[in-house]
């Protein structure tokens, strides 16, 4: 007893040790100053957020990094701010912003969190020149119908073009904002012409095609066709977003591409993609494309017979399938969807193998995580 409370004295004064050495650039939130925070935030062009605690190691070694940021950006449209997630007045708000591990930084662009997190070197520089480039401008601007034509989408992101009349379109400025919003997703062209032409979007998908807006060019309904069209319906995943995708506990259904030639096999999967189970994607599971050289090790634990790529797996972090379908091949209709429904129906004749991907979780070596530090208060609290 006496050495438990011995223990929570000196974790209560390592955490009023870590709020009181916050830097004073950093605003860390409290009841006293929810209001005026929130102010603040919506009048900055970014809000860089820390979700912490400082019970947690990870944290608080995260926490002196992030306290000098400031300082090396000096950008004054960026507020910092620090949310202790294990504080009870902000467990609701750590909640509501979905964070599931300690520390999880986030951003939040005129006002709108981004799906963005910081997953890279935890280091001041590193964070710095992460956050430099989401400030950076999102649109290029093409004059020449000759390059317009020439714009491709890259193999992870689908292509946005606006058509614009001069620079001083009012919905022009609107696209702009949007672009920053989504900068990740998509990638944003503006088509400038002093000829009188009408305004116009479309995005533009290797697989898929192009597709015309059709709607009112206010903020609110062009925001809602960008978030909706943005995302690919297949992601290319590699060991840098590996973590995030798979923290999201979806199924995954994995196309196993070329190194080099690859456009061929990713464009046939694509289109049965959005034919058969375009509907299950972000509720039910995830699709990905990955590099079978980069994944190599992945593709050794695969049977000899699915070692020649192009193949498909589906992995729900449990258990992993080898997909009867070959890209490309001549597939009988439903034939992807069916498999698939029968995985999230726990089908027990399918044959299985350990997942592979579960690996590429966030690991604790990292990160603390929510609910087990929750645990831990509750059990010490209950033995004292």
């Amino acid at each position: 007893r006496i050495s438990m409370l011995l223990i929570l004295s000196l974790v209560v004064f390592g955490y009023v040790h870590c709020i009181f050495n916050l830097h004073h650039h950093v605003n860390v939130l409290q009841p006293s100053n929810v209001t005026q925070l929130l102010k603040e935030i919506e009048k900055k062009e970014l809000a860089v957020v820390h979700f912490g605690s400082s019970f947690c190691i990870h944290s608080n070694r995260l926490q002196h990094v992030f306290n000098d940021v400031p300082l090396l950006l000096n950008n004054s449209n960026v507020i910092f701010v620090y949310v202790d997630c294990r504080d009870s007045n902000f467990r609701a708000t750590c909640y509501s912003h979905q964070i599931t591990k300690v520390p999880t930084i986030k951003f939040i662009y005129l006002g709108i969190l981004l799906s963005v997190e910081y997953r890279g070197e935890r280091s001041s520089d590193a964070l710095s020149r992460f956050i430099e480039a989401l400030l950076k401008p999102n649109v290029n601007f093409v004059y020449d119908a000759v390059e317009l034509e020439e714009i491709t989408p890259e193999i992870d992101h689908r292509v946005v073009i606006g058509f614009f009349r001069g620079k001083k379109s009012k919905t022009l400025k609107v696209y702009q904002k949007i672009s920053g919003i989504f900068m990740n997703e998509c990638r944003f062209y503006a088509y400038i012409s002093e000829l009188n032409i009408n305004t116009l979007f479309a995005i533009r998908d290797p697989a898929l095609g192009d597709e015309v807006y059709v709607g009112d060019y206010d903020a609110n309904s062009l925001f809602k066709w960008v978030r909706l069209n943005c995302k690919p319906l297949v992601k290319s995943m590699t060991f840098d977003n590996a973590e995030g995708i798979v923290e999201r506990g979806l199924p995954l259904i994995i196309l196993y591409r070329h190194h080099e030639w690859y456009l061929k096999s990713l464009t046939a999967f694509t289109r049965m993609v959005d034919k058969e189970i375009s509907d299950l994607i972000g509720v039910n599971v995830t699709v990905v494309h990955v590099d079978s050289v980069m994944f190599k090790n992945a593709v050794k634990l695969s049977d000899a017979m699915t070692r020649k790529v192009p193949f498909v797996q589906v992995d729900n972090l449990k258990l992993n399938y080898h997909l009867p379908y070959v890209p490309g091949a001549s597939t009988k209709a439903g034939t992807l969807r069916g498999f698939i429904v029968d995985i999230l129906r726990n089908r027990s004749d399918l044959e299985a193998r350990t997942s592979i991907f579960v690996k590429l979780s966030p690991s604790k070596s990292r990160y603390s995580f929510i609910s087990s530090f929750f645990d831990d208060l509750k059990s010490n609290k209950d033995e004292l």
